[in-house]
């Protein structure tokens, strides 16, 4: 005959409790807070059977006796009572995964000869004990789910009953509480899209068939009635317009209630970087109207911030930069920075500001700066201005064009020229990384173009691209291998090399580039082993990324690259590759990164190795 089981069924999330909690025959209390320490008896646990790894390792994780190995009981009967207590809990951990006929039972053994021979806990410093309970486990068949059905309780005709695939509860599946579990939030999860805030779930059935190995499950959800934004607020906000606000919301009052536009609201609320947290709180109940409130508690964070870096590396010399930013200029999320680096290659001022959504999703950029720089292919003094606009088509891609007029005065191995710039750049970058700061998986696509045009003396216009994509596999679980991989070419056309100006060129070669190889010396070179610059670009990089604990990293990689006369690569020439070790220390703000380099095919100028130090990952 079929059994009924009680609805809400054996929860795997309760087992760690349900073991904590569970209690022996009679009233004499199962573990003794006042144990002995002379007198203790030291023990481990196993879980024996033909059973699966998973399995094993949840039976032992459930065990209440295996959480309290570090504190050994005073007498064999409070271990025994600590063995009793866990064959009821593992016998509901194995219902959990679908174990309906497990059963469990227990031996406890005590030799002294085996001393020395168990597994002891990392919890306790005591001798390795010679006292074993040991839990035989039968698990039996494991059963299946043999039909799904969902039923809607109260419902209007205008809804539509979510179906079994929709909840990802398939038939044939193993019947475990936790795939239950998942199938109703998920079932909560499709009906609230269908604009109905107050669902709830209702009372689910489970009828298990002994006869037949399987499981018959009916879930019920209780829609409610469907409904609309009603009145949307702010909380906890300092000094940020409320017109601003609501304008990064993809939703307005009046609008069909999507709890998917309600997260995405509080995710870009949390971009403008003006809040430390956002919460959202909903109303309990609809208006006569069918509308429901909106309430987003935001936790205002400071605005303004001073901060700053250094760096060094064995080509350029040692750096640093400085930095002042205010995030609410005029109270609807403008930002302003400024920016001051210095090395012994290249200084640079720079300001930076940003509008934004002056609509929705669309934003005002403009910048100036001022540097110079002394490298062995140039020595240049450029001032640039630019002004442009940025539109965030997802949440992943944005995309930025803009116009810009730049000024420099450029020695090219003591042939000195003057450039009036102007262009059009443009760029669009996909990020679908986990991280910015150190990412694990996913990877990032950028490109970038523009078109230039110089307006003072001779006339000169040409055209430049870059491609770059860089990947992230995890190889290992928790992230502790992962293979990060990067690939960038460029192309320059309208005008030969020698009269593009010697700082648009592209070069290869140093901790952005090719580790191991001196910053731009991965290409060609003239009479006096100064890098040319070219018109093309190829460049990749391969790196093995390892975690040796949650703040210690270490890395391998490989870096290749060199830049071509041609408007396109042709990989013709000799591509320069580097090769090297690094370490990364993890903090808040990005990793701490120690990068030393050797070139792999040296020519007779190389320096035989390189030292990077900076944050951020490489790439």
């Amino acid at each position: 005959m079929p059994r009924r089981f009680p609805a809400r069924g054996p929860l795997l999330a309760l087992l760690l409790l349900l073991a904590a909690c569970a209690g022996g025959n009679g009233d004499e209390p199962i573990f003794d807070e006042g144990d002995d320490a002379e007198s203790a008896i030291p023990y481990d646990v196993r879980v024996e059977g033909d059973l699966p790894p998973e399995l094993r390792s949840l039976l032992l994780a459930a065990s209440g006796a295996e959480q309290l190995r570090s504190r050994p009981p005073a007498s064999e009967l409070i271990l025994r009572r600590r063995a009793t207590a866990d064959v009821a809990t593992l016998e509901r951990a194995l219902q959990s995964q679908g174990y309906y006929d497990g059963r469990v039972s227990f031996g406890i053994t005590s030799d002294p000869t085996e001393a020395g021979t168990a597994e002891s806990s990392p919890l306790t410093l005591m001798a390795t004990p010679a006292t074993r309970i040991a839990f035989t486990v039968e698990p039996g068949r494991r059963y299946v789910v043999s039909g799904v059905r969902i039923q809607a309780v109260d419902a209007d005709a205008e809804f539509r009953t979510p179906t079994p695939d929709e909840v990802r509860l398939a038939t044939g599946s193993p019947a475990t509480a936790q795939s239950v579990l998942d199938a109703e939030q998920e079932l909560l999860v499709q009906t609230r899209r269908q604009a109905r805030p107050l669902a709830r779930l209702g009372q689910r059935t489970t009828i298990i068939d002994r006869a037949t190995g399987t499981m018959e499950i009916t879930l019920r959800i209780e829609p409610g009635p469907p409904a609309v934004f009603g009145e949307i607020t702010f909380d906890g906000r300092t000094d940020v317009r409320d017109n601003f606000l609501r304008k990064r919301l993809p939703f307005q009052s009046g609008d069909p209630y999507d709890p998917e536009l309600v997260e995405r609201g509080r995710r870009r609320l949390i971009e403008t970087n003006l809040f430390a947290t956002v919460r959202v709180m909903p109303g309990t109940e609809l208006d006569e109207n069918g509308r429901i409130p909106i309430a987003y508690e935001v936790n205002a964070r400071r605005h303004r911030t001073i901060g700053g870096s250094v760096g060094y590396e064995t080509d350029t010399g040692a750096n640093a930069r400085v930095y002042w930013e205010h995030r609410n200029v005029f109270r609807e999320g403008e930002r302003l920075r400024t920016e001051l680096d210095v090395g012994q290659t290249e200084q640079k001022a720079q300001v930076d500001f940003r509008k934004p959504d002056m609509v929705p999703g669309l934003s005002l950029i403009a910048g100036l700066v001022a540097g110079r720089s002394e490298t062995d292919a140039y020595d240049s003094s450029t001032i640039r201005g630019s002004t442009g606009l940025e539109y965030q088509f997802t949440e992943r891609v944005l995309a930025t064009g803009s116009v810009s007029y730049r000024y420099a005065d450029i020695d090219d191995d003591g042939d000195r020229q003057r450039f009036g710039l102007i262009s059009f750049p443009g760029q669009a970058d996909w990020d679908f990384s986990d991280n910015l700061l150190d990412p694990t998986r996913g990877g990032r696509v950028s490109l970038f173009g523009a078109p230039y045009t110089n307006t003072i003396g001779s006339p000169l216009t040409f055209a430049k691209a870059q491609l770059t994509h860089t990947r992230y596999l995890p190889l290992l679980d928790e992230h502790r291998l992962v293979l990060a991989l990067r690939g960038s070419l460029g192309a320059m056309d309208g005008a030969s090399r020698a009269d593009i100006p010697a700082d648009e060129r592209f070069y290869a070669g140093g901790g952005g580039s090719v580790r191991g190889v001196a910053y731009q010396l991965a290409g060609p070179v003239d009479s006096d082993e100064n890098p040319l610059g070219g018109r093309s670009l190829a460049e990749f990089s391969v790196e093995f990324r390892s975690r040796f604990t949650e703040s210690i990293g270490g890395v391998a990689f490989l870096d290749g690259g060199t830049v071509y006369d041609s408007p396109v690569p042709d990989f013709s020439g000799t591509m320069r590759l580097g090769t090297g070790l690094g370490l990364r220390y993890i903090t808040g703000i990005g990793p701490v990164r120690l990068d030393v380099g050797v070139p792999v095919n040296p020519r007779d100028f190389d320096d035989p190795y390189q030292i990077y130090v900076s944050i951020g990952q490489a790439f």
